[in-house]
């Protein structure tokens, strides 16, 4: 019986508690497949479900529409909870300048010698997710972003609920603790607020005292301009450097590590992804990475709220209204294997340009540090897959969550190949 008559012979109470399982299952595809051929537009009591690539895009190109509404519980008034608003655009465009893309040699170069120091210190194995894939991005925000005299494990532990309460907090996260989760945000929100206004402070006081400051996001925030012409006060200056914490850790563990255990559990892919990793450029090693990724995504749909009634696939069979203060699910896990789209979507091919799937969002709430990642995420698979003769010890554990808790790898003594 197919996933959909599976589906329709369930009383409707039943059926989204199906649909969650088979969405978070070890591969999703077959059942997406099925709704881009049957039912691309799928609404259920709980949210209605996109499946094309097409349809999913409309959803995201129309942020007026189709709304960030349900984030505003988790991120008050940050830029991400707003649509096409002045602040949006303002703090967009500022944080954008900050994280100017010149520094990305300065990014991979750091990365990949933070995590050649981990993995050289480590011997022959290491848990991969507190050793690496949260480590390494942690250092990042301490050193570039500014975090500066930061507690590490403070810094995980705010990222990590806060990423659990802006993502994983909604009434489609079926057995949520949403009570639990949304309190330990809240907590950590303020210890992270206080750690910031101090942090801003001091290096505030540091400045009219003469001294110099690094070249971090901090320190170019402070030393700009921008405060006085456009509006770019101290209360926006925290909220927009805490958004670089809650954005940089627990997104880019979960995307290394998932590309690192999916490329060891599958030999040719590894090998030659290994051998990529040796060429002097490491684009063709990135290849490997993003694709990995489409195949092992972070999230396989992104969320929004109708603030309008919207006809998705006008003209076509599957033609559906979605009424105003809908919640849908845009599919961008289907949507990146939507054939209509994609040539031989199937197919592991690590020259697939980058943004044949989803990994940034996509349109206005796209990721703000996107390109930071691009080379974040790539450099510490690559520098794990130079290690000698790399391989799994023990997969992913999630511990009931979202988010790779451990990942055991191990190595051939003798360092990187």
């Amino acid at each position: 019986m197919s996933f959909l008559d599976r589906l329709d012979a369930l009383p409707e109470a039943e059926r989204f508690p199906l649909i969650w399982q088979w969405i978070n299952s070890e591969d999703p595809r077959p059942f997406f497949a099925e709704l881009r051929a049957r039912r691309p537009v799928l609404a259920t009591p709980v949210c209605t479900l996109v499946a094309r690539f097409d349809d999913v895009i409309e959803v995201l190109r129309l942020p007026t529409v189709f709304t960030v509404q349900p984030y505003v519980n988790a991120l008050g008034t940050y830029m991400l909870a707003q649509d096409e608003t002045p602040d949006h655009a303002l703090d967009k465009s500022v944080m954008t300048a900050m994280l100017d893309r010149r520094d990305l040699p300065r990014v991979r170069a750091f990365v990949a010698a933070e995590t050649d120091k981990v993995l050289d210190g480590a011997g022959e194995r290491i848990e991969a997710v507190s050793g690496i894939t949260r480590h390494i991005p942690v250092r990042l925000v301490q050193e570039y972003f500014g975090f500066a005299g930061s507690d590490a494990a403070k810094l995980q532990e705010w990222s990590y609920w806060a990423q659990m309460d802006g993502f994983h907090n909604y009434p489609w996260d079926l057995g949520a603790d949403h009570d639990h989760i949304h309190a330990e945000a809240r907590r950590s929100l303020g210890e992270m607020k206080d750690y910031l206004a101090g942090l801003l402070r001091d290096r505030v006081a540091a400045l009219k005292a003469g001294k110099a400051l690094p070249d971090d996001i901090v320190a170019r925030l402070l030393q700009s301009r921008i405060a006085g012409p456009v509006g770019f006060p101290p209360e926006k200056l925290l909220l927009n450097v805490g958004g670089l914490l809650i954005g940089a850790v627990e997104t880019s563990s979960q995307a290394t590590a998932q590309i690192i255990e999916w490329l060891l559990q599958r030999p040719p892919r590894l090998e030659a992804a290994v051998a990529a990793a040796q060429l002097p450029d490491p684009k063709a090693f990135d290849g490997h990475v993003w694709e990995a990724l489409r195949f092992a995504p972070m999230s396989h749909y992104l969320f929004r709220k109708s603030a309008a009634a919207h006809v998705l696939g006008r003209g076509q069979a599957w033609e559906t209204e979605i009424p105003a203060g809908t919640h849908v699910l845009p599919l961008i896990g289907s949507a990146s294997f939507d054939g209509t789209r994609f040539a031989a979507p199937d197919a592991f091919d690590p020259t697939r340009p980058i943004h044949s799937a989803f990994h940034f969002g996509w349109g206005h709430h796209a990721c703000l540090g996107g390109h930071i990642a691009e080379v974040l995420i790539p450099e510490m698979a690559r520098r794990v897959l130079l290690r000698s003769a790399i391989r799994l010890e023990t997969p992913i554990d999630r511990r009931g969550g979202p988010f790779p808790e451990t990942l055991g790898i191990a190595w051939a003594s003798g360092g990187a190949v």
